[in-house]
């Protein structure tokens, strides 16, 4: 070819790609173009739409809450790094790592760290964890947060969220606090709620959180109300709490008020204490705090206690009353509150001062207080005494005791009962001395009341010894009837070991048999 038809064959092969490569990218703008799959690209977002605020006085009902995980789990540099902050085996370093790492990613991606929250293992950087997120999640969205804990906080320390929650939004406005408790499931999750709310209430304004606290329908949620918004009264007036508890309260947070109270006054004017005992209602709550005012006053002088009581309304509220007066009298000066009770005019109210306080007496001088106890002229308080002389002396050592009631004449009428008083100590701290001691009585009805008193005591925990001292009783009927009743209960509750007990025991064969058939 010359040269001019190589240059036109350059040419004609130029324009031929050009046109080529023209169509190609015509025929691309035609095609639509294909979306990425984003279930493998794009941040995860937890699927928990945010509920609109609302007035707090009307909250919705409360729809579960749902944290939807992606079906396939993305990898990123959070879960990465709080993995490894898990796998740190020193737990001090793992919370302080784990906590630090995942408080960052709140701040960077609240919603990813919420699904990597609902996934991960249960323990106590997921405590630490789920309350760095609902506490942060609270200041915006007070009710997806209460939403999200009703699943999520599942044990006591997990249900502390709401402690925090409250106490938070109390802060700023309790009114509108209290229109959350809606969102809050009963028991401990509601309570700790409430206590919360009300002492940051209390704090701002104490009578307006005692007249909402008055208004609570519920029970539960009344109680611990009341409780905790006394407890912030009683650090300004005591005596008002006082009152106020005997009014609305009763049982233990009857019990842990008053315990305050008496501790913020410190010392009490008896005058004015009688008067509060006396507007209470009678009732646990007037004999709650009659019995409390009565143990400091004991503290302090128990002559003072002692003509206090006097004043207090009713027989049985008197008697209790002296009680107490004795429990923290004895504790100080024993022989004196003895001494006193010795010096009692005859009659019921001596021998239930007496019967009382001999139990007390004999744990701290067990001879002294056997001496006191049989010089009361009265029989029957000094019997009473004597009886629960053994059983406070078994207290503190009961093979003594057993032996010094075993001592007693056979027809001293206090004998029995002061044996069995003994025994019932003994049997449950060394079962198998206290049967051994039974044995070794003189043969007859006495040798079978400390045998029985063993059985009774003994035949729950352990059972084969009970069916081996039922099996020496004297009296056959009475032998018979103990040993079925052990066999019966035995075999109900634990039926191959007390087969096994029973076929390897001593007793005759028919006897297995019988038992056995029970």
């Amino acid at each position: 070819m010359n040269k001019n038809t190589n240059g036109l064959f350059v040419l004609l092969l130029c324009i031929s790609i050009f046109v080529v490569v023209a169509l190609v990218v015509l025929s691309r703008k035609d095609v639509a173009p294909v979306e990425r799959d984003r279930s493998t690209t794009a941040p995860v977002e937890m699927a928990v739409t945010a509920a609109p605020a609302k007035e707090a006085k009307s909250p919705p009902p409360v729809e579960p809450a749902v944290i939807d995980a992606p079906a396939v789990t993305v990898r990123s540099a959070e879960r990465d790094a709080l993995e490894k902050a898990l796998a740190e085996k020193d737990p001090i370093n793992r919370s302080i790592a784990f906590g630090k790492i995942f408080r960052e990613w709140l701040v960077t991606d609240r919603e990813a760290a919420l699904v990597y929250l609902q996934e991960m293992p249960r323990g106590p950087e997921y405590t630490l964890a789920l309350r760095s997120a609902l506490g942060g999640l609270g200041r915006d969205d007070p009710r997806r947060a209460l939403t999200l804990a009703r699943d999520m906080a599942t044990n006591s320390e997990q249900r502390v969220i709401y402690n925090l929650l409250f106490d938070q939004f109390a802060e700023s406005n309790p009114q509108a606090a209290a229109g959350y408790l809606d969102l809050v499931p009963e028991g401990e999750a509601r309570d700790n709620a409430m206590r919360a709310l009300i002492s940051k209430w209390s704090d701002k304004d104490a009578d307006a959180a005692l007249a909402w606290a008055e208004k609570l329908e519920n029970e539960n949620d009344r109680a611990a109300a009341m409780e905790s918004v006394l407890f912030r009264i009683t650090e300004k007036d005591p005596w008002r709490a006082l009152s106020l508890a005997g009014t609305y309260l009763d049982g233990d947070p009857l019990e842990r008020t008053m315990s305050r109270v008496l501790k913020q006054l410190g010392t009490i004017d008896p005058a004015k204490a009688g008067d509060v005992v006396k507007m209470l209602p009678p009732g646990p709550s007037q004999t709650h705090a009659a019995l409390q005012i009565a143990r400091v006053l004991a503290s302090d002088d128990p002559s003072t206690a002692l003509d206090w009581i006097a004043t207090l309304p009713g027989d049985d509220l008197q008697v209790q009353g002296l009680n107490n007066v004795l429990d923290q009298w004895g504790k100080q000066e024993p022989a004196k509150a003895a001494s006193y009770v010795a010096g009692m005019t005859p009659g019921p109210a001596q021998l239930t001062a007496a019967g009382h306080f001999a139990e007390n007496y004999a744990t701290v001088d067990p001879a002294a207080a056997v001496k006191w106890a049989e010089a009361f002229k009265d029989r029957e308080t000094r019997d009473s005494a004597m009886v629960n002389v053994a059983s406070g002396w078994a207290r503190k050592d009961a093979p003594s005791a057993a032996q010094w009631a075993a001592q007693l004449p056979m027809e001293h009428p206090a004998r029995d009962e002061a044996v069995a008083g003994a025994l019932s100590y003994w049997s449950l701290s060394d079962p198998d001395a206290a049967g051994d001691f039974a044995r070794k009585q003189p043969a007859g009805v006495a040798r079978d009341k400390a045998l029985a008193d063993v059985i009774r005591f003994v035949t729950v925990n352990k059972p084969a010894l009970a069916l081996e001292l039922a099996a020496e009783l004297n009296d056959a009927g009475q032998q018979q009837s103990s040993m079925d009743r052990i066999a019966k209960a035995w075999l109900k509750s634990e039926p191959s070991a007390a087969r096994r007990g029973i076929e390897n025991s001593n007793l005759p064969a028919a006897t297995k048999s019988r038992l056995l058939a029970q």
